[in-house]
């Protein structure tokens, strides 16, 4: 019986904690973005605030154009969406804002290839100019650990729904199941 109470006194100190704003430390945010060349490295901050997990992108023109582009191109939203993926995921996990096994040093040690997006909706409401930073939000909605992988679900929205939609992604618990990302 006093088991069953630490649990539920666990929950409610939980729920409190989710209301904290958290600062993502550099270390965070350079470790999850490591296998990124650093030109291609565009979170300047990021401050989870559970389910959500702000973002500051610094994305700079003519990375990989003959001439510097004004607005972000899809390519770079993506970039940005998957660096707020790796960063957030592996925040709420240092934080352990969700019941799975994995941890946030497993997280990192699986980033290269322990991640990746199994369906992403995503639209385009206007250009989203290159000249200041973008803001960005990812939310976490759901997940389900599997066993073998958890599978996330969240919604995001970059620049005040300039660019919004969701995104399930998968995130392979050992490095031994890579393989079942290919089968």
């Amino acid at each position: 019986m006093i088991a069953g109470k630490n649990i539920a006194l666990k929950n409610v100190i939980k729920k409190f904690q989710w209301k904290i704003k958290m600062i993502v430390e550099q270390d965070i945010i350079s470790r999850a973005t490591e296998i990124y060349k650093p030109e291609f490295r565009f979170i300047r901050k990021a401050e989870l605030n559970y389910p959500d997990c702000n973002v500051i992108f610094e994305v700079k023109p003519g990375l990989y154009t003959k001439k510097p582009l004004k607005f972000a191109s899809c390519a770079d939203i993506q970039f940005c969406l998957n660096q707020m993926a790796y960063v957030s995921w592996a925040q709420i996990l240092r934080e352990e804002k969700i019941d799975v096994k994995q941890t946030c040093e497993d997280f990192l040690r699986l980033c290269e290839d322990g991640m990746f997006v199994m369906e992403q909706n995503r639209k385009n409401r206007k250009p989203i100019s290159l000249d200041n930073l973008i803001r960005g939000k990812l939310t976490l909605t759901d997940y389900r650990d599997m066993g073998k992988m958890i599978i996330g679900l969240a919604d995001f929205d970059i620049e005040n729904k300039s660019c919004f939609g969701s995104l399930k992604v998968a995130i392979i618990n050992e490095k031994d199941n890579r393989k079942i990302m290919y089968t």
